[in-house]
């Protein structure tokens, strides 16, 4: 009904491999904002302090040809390689959609549904998926 282009479950690949599977099949680049991707209530504390999955380094050697060497300059990139199987969806849609399926998404009881990214034109030398800090 919203016109979403593509979707996908966040399971034990964490966020960023299943976005950067988007991207590379879409020949396209993200801007993600960590800060307003939704978690489970300890979740950045707990990754903070250092605690990680078994699957971790998996995700995050799946994850180096999307984004580089960000997760070392990023302290919450962590998070988007956090394997979950029970997680969210990804949705991509088009902007000026993209309002009007949240609002859905909200009222039927999606009270964590947010827009943390935007889908752009890949840019030589950047990497494919680019994480911003503000909120």
């Amino acid at each position: 009904a919203h016109g979403v282009r593509a979707m996908t479950d966040i399971s034990g690949f964490g966020l960023a491999v299943h976005l950067g599977e988007m991207l590379r099949a879409s020949e396209l680049a993200a801007r993600l904002e960590v800060a307003r991707v939704p978690t489970l209530p300890g979740a950045r504390r707990l990754l903070a302090r250092g605690l990680r999955s078994t699957a971790h380094p998996r995700n995050a050697a799946a994850a180096r040809p999307l984004w580089g060497d960000v997760p070392d300059a990023h302290p919450e990139a962590a998070l988007l390689l956090d394997p979950q199987t029970n997680g969210g969806l990804l949705m991509g849609i088009a902007e000026h959609k993209a309002a009007a399926l949240l609002a859905e998404l909200q009222r039927e009881g999606h009270a964590d549904a947010t827009l943390c990214g935007v889908v752009e034109t890949p840019q030589p030398g950047t990497p494919r998926l680019r994480l911003d800090r503000k909120r």
